[in-house]
C-alpha cells in the first residue's frame, strides 16, 4: 500500500511559507507523477484501487493537534534548546518560545478544517 498527500496536477511551484516553517524541501506529487515511474520501472506492481482519504486525514490532523496541544510545554522546551532538526534556525532576535509553535499550530488547524469541510475533487 502506498499512501501519500498529493495534488490534483503536477506543479514545480511549492508553497514558500510551508517550505520555510513546516516542511522544508517538501513536494506534493500528483497521482500521475507517482504512477508513471511505477508503470515504467516496476512492471510487476499493479494499481488495484485509489481512494481519496481526505476526510480520514481531517481526523488524523485533529488527533495531531490534540497531541500537539497536550504536549505543548514539552515541545516548547525542546525547541528552546534549539530548532527542531528539520527546520532552519531562526535569527536570535526573532527566536522566541512560541516562534515555532504558532506556524505549526496554524497549519494543522487550517488543514484540518479544509480537509473536513471541502468536498474532494
Amino acid at each position: 500500500m502506498l499512501q501519500f498527500i498529493s495534488r490534483a496536477n503536477p506543479s514545480p511551484i511549492s508553497n514558500p511559507w510551508l517550505e520555510k516553517y513546516v516542511f522544508p524541501g517538501y513536494y506534493n506529487p500528483s497521482l500521475g507523477e507517482i504512477l508513471r515511474p511505477i508503470e515504467r520501472d516496476h512492471r510487476q506492481l499493479h494499481l488495484v484501487d485509489v481512494e481519496n482519504m481526505r476526510y480520514h486525514y481531517a481526523l488524523t490532523l485533529r488527533h495531531w493537534l490534540e497531541r500537539f496541544e497536550r504536549n505543548a510545554d514539552r515541545i516548547r522546551a525542546q525547541w528552546e534548546r534549539g530548532s527542531p532538526p528539520h527546520l532552519p534556525a531562526l535569527p536570535q532576535r526573532r527566536a522566541s518560545r512560541t516562534s515555532r509553535m504558532a506556524p505549526v499550530r496554524w497549519y494543522i488547524r487550517c488543514c484540518s478544517r479544509t480537509a473536513s469541510t471541502t468536498a474532494p475533487r
